[in-house]
């Protein structure tokens, strides 16, 4: 019998009651022995969150990311069925996203420009069509969870209400919705109630982090218990690590 696979997570807390767990990954696109793992977990994990804390998922899938491999491709093949909607993600403690200035511009090495402005694709049909979405788009460092306990027009008024007014620049004001945007550093750095603000009412926000070379999932709520229903371990020699197990 083949011995059983695990995915190992790593424990961070954040400023209470928030807490992280992070999944290493070497880079993007993950490969296959990785991503079959990473894609079991967060399908039972997303299950869990939905069925038992009453919590309704977003999947977010970031434009400049399907420029890796063959993303872009995969993405309209499925646009059909899955009825994108484009709006802007926003980084709350960044600068707020602006036109270049000439000077920004003249002092850009030869292919070092920063990405303009961070775009997300919202999956707008079934919530079959969001696992479906999540699962077919999950490696290249482009799929974004969000949950929360209200619908989406209840969370595109939230992030209307705190991320629209710190964009001063009308080229980026007329955007359907604005959504946050966080790596790993920008939830360590944060305060309880920053957290709290910038994500816009969600309650478990989880991304694919070309950043950190990482998936992370950050959660104002304890995901200990979820975990143990997935049949979770914490490592012996080390309480801030957990295995998953995800088949055989």
């Amino acid at each position: 019998m083949a011995a059983p696979k695990y995915i190992s997570l790593e424990r961070e807390a954040l400023a209470d009651p928030w807490q992280m767990y992070i999944v290493r990954l070497p880079g993007f696109p993950v490969a296959a022995s990785t991503l079959d793992p990473m894609r079991v977990f967060l399908e039972r994990l997303s299950t869990l969150i939905a069925k038992d804390w009453k919590l309704t998922q977003e999947v977010l899938v970031q434009l400049d990311r399907l420029q890796v491999a063959d993303a872009s491709e995969r993405f309209a093949e499925n646009g059909a069925a899955w009825i994108p909607e484009i709006g802007l993600a926003v980084w709350p403690n960044r600068k707020p996203p602006a036109q270049w200035t000439m000077k920004e511009f003249l002092d850009f090495i030869p292919g070092s420009a920063p990405v303009l402005m961070y775009q997300y694709f919202r999956i707008s049909k079934t919530p079959e069509a969001k696992d479906h979405a999540r699962n077919t788009m999950l490696g290249y460092g482009a799929v974004s969870q969000m949950f929360s306990a209200g619908d989406f027009e209840a969370l595109k008024k939230k992030g209307e209400e705190i991320l629209l007014p710190t964009i001063k620049d009308p080229s980026f004001r007329g955007h359907p919705f604005y959504l946050p945007i966080f790596d790993v550093k920008a939830l360590r750095n944060a305060t309880a109630e920053q957290l709290d603000e910038w994500s816009c009412g969600v309650t478990v926000y989880v991304r694919e982090s070309p950043e950190d070379n990482a998936l992370f999932i950050a959660s104002r709520q304890p995901l200990e218990p979820l975990l143990l229903k997935l049949g979770g371990k914490v490592d012996e020699s080390s309480s801030k690590q957990w295995h998953i197990p995800v088949g055989s």
